[in-house]
Parts: structure tokens; C-alpha cells; sequence
């Protein structure tokens, strides 16, 4: 009994410990995200331009910095509960997807259906097929 236990101590030592997070008020959460949607709704809505999407994902790109600098500055003496983890990943879904978008929408040098480049008014075959990006590509894109 006593090797069992000690058996899982050495397993554990090698496990890092996870950072805590600490708790994140739900209004910052909230102003996030809301600022999110304004600037999804502002610049990556129908009518589009290069401008507006690379300004979009800018501004897109510091509130991600911003929602990281919230875990790094949490009051790392209280633990976080389940629901402020799950408001925080939810927050960080939607903003590295409403990146993805924008800078989907950025490479995209043309106008196709319903959403129109003002830069690219016109349809182009080479861009008749279908974009596939990761969060990797948010990364080259720095």
C-alpha cells in the first residue's frame, strides 16, 4: 500500500501544476465579448474592405491579448469556479473565431455571394474554392 502511493507521488511530481486563473469578473467577460460582436458587426459585415478587415483583426487581436492578461493578473489566492473557466473559454471561442473570419475574409481578394470587398468588387475563379485555417494560421499572421 504504501509503494502504491508512493508510486503515484513520483507520477504526480512530473504532472506540471496547472496556473490558476483566478476569478474574472463576468462584467469584463461581458465588455469583451460585446466589443467583439461591435467590431465583427462594424468591418466584417456584407460590405467589406481591406482596410476595415485588417483593422478588425487588429483591434480583434488586442482584445485576445487583453481576455490572456486577465489570467495572468488574476487573484491567483481564490481558485475559479467552474462557471467563470467556462465564461472565460466562451469568450476566448468567440474571439478566435471571429479572427479566423476576419482573417479569412482578408486573404479572400475578392467579392463572392452575398459578401462584397469594396477593394475587390469582382469574383475571381482562382478563389472559387474552399479556405482552410487553424489557429496556427492566427499565429503566421503576426
Amino acid at each position: 500500500l504504501a509503494s502504491e502511493s508512493l508510486s503515484r507521488d513520483k507520477v504526480c511530481e512530473k504532472i506540471p501544476p496547472v496556473p490558476p486563473i483566478g476569478r474574472v469578473a463576468a462584467a469584463v467577460l461581458q465588455r469583451k465579448v460585446d466589443a467583439t460582436r461591435k467590431i465583427m458587426s462594424q468591418h466584417v459585415g456584407i460590405v467589406r474592405s481591406g482596410d476595415d478587415l485588417g483593422a478588425a483583426y487588429d483591434e480583434l487581436s488586442t482584445i485576445d491579448q487583453q481576455l490572456d492578461d486577465l489570467v495572468d493578473v488574476a487573484d491567483a489566492a481564490k481558485s475559479p469556479r467552474r462557471d467563470e473557466i467556462r465564461r472565460w473559454a466562451e469568450a476566448r471561442n468567440l474571439i478566435l473565431v471571429a479572427r479566423l473570419v476576419a482573417i479569412s475574409a482578408l486573404r479572400r481578394e475578392e467579392s463572392r455571394g452575398a459578401h462584397f470587398r469594396d477593394d475587390y468588387p469582382l469574383p475571381r475563379p482562382e478563389w472559387q474554392r474552399h479556405q482552410s485555417l487553424t489557429v496556427d494560421t492566427l499565429v503566421e499572421a503576426h
